[in-house]
């Protein structure tokens, strides 16, 4: 019997990764790394939006599912760039003055966590 090959960390997606790691079922990789990468000060408010307006986080969970098929940093920065775009393209008073949004910064580090 072979041993079964273990992929390199590098090659293996962030949502591979990221399940592995937090010991969580593929489908609910959005929904936790959303709470992990969302500003601090946002999750009071984001609990109701999310309850009684989910499709105001319509752009969060899109990224979220991009990014969990990036293996790269660089991948992920780009995804967050484009996020970001997106976001100064159609503001929003809540996401832009409020921050009720995605930290990039929270992601990276979420991803770079994982890469150690």
């Amino acid at each position: 019997m072979v041993p079964k090959r273990e992929e390199n960390k590098e090659s293996q997606t962030f949502k591979v990764r990221f399940c592995q790691d937090r010991r969580c079922e593929p489908g609910r990789f959005a929904r936790k790394l959303f709470w992990m990468s969302i500003y601090r000060h946002a999750i009071p408010l984001a609990l109701p939006i999310l309850l009684f307006y989910p499709r105001f986080f319509r752009r969060e969970f899109n990224l979220m599912e991009e990014v969990g098929n990036v293996s790269t940093k660089e991948d992920l920065r780009l995804s967050i760039t484009s996020y970001r775009e997106d976001s100064h393209m159609n503001p929003n008073l809540l996401r832009e003055s409020l921050r009720v949004r995605i930290s990039g910064r929270r992601l990276l580090q979420v991803f770079e966590a994982l890469s150690h």
